[in-house]
């Protein structure tokens, strides 16, 4: 989730999903607009909420608790931050 009038935070959240995309077993959903979330809305920094999986679904509940799923998950979200900076 991005705040639709931050330029930056769209760039951040794209990035992140992508490396999500590349690097993890999951299948996330695309990047939303998040200007109904508090820590979106009422920041002056560039920011996302990174929603990876869900604890609900077994799969992705057994892809949260392993070591390497877990690994993948960082590294994607390192991955996107470092891009934007990067850009």
């Amino acid at each position: 989730y991005y705040h639709p009038s931050s330029t930056k935070g769209s760039v951040l959240a794209n990035n992140i999903y992508d490396a999500l995309v590349d690097l993890t077993d999951l299948a996330p959903k695309e990047t939303q607009y998040g200007a109904h979330l508090y820590v979106i809305r009422e920041t002056v920094s560039p920011a996302v909420i990174v929603e990876t999986a869900f604890i609900s679904n077994e799969s992705d509940r057994n892809y949260l608790l392993s070591t390497n799923g877990q690994n993948k998950i960082a590294e994607a979200i390192f991955k996107g931050i470092k891009k934007t900076i990067e850009e």
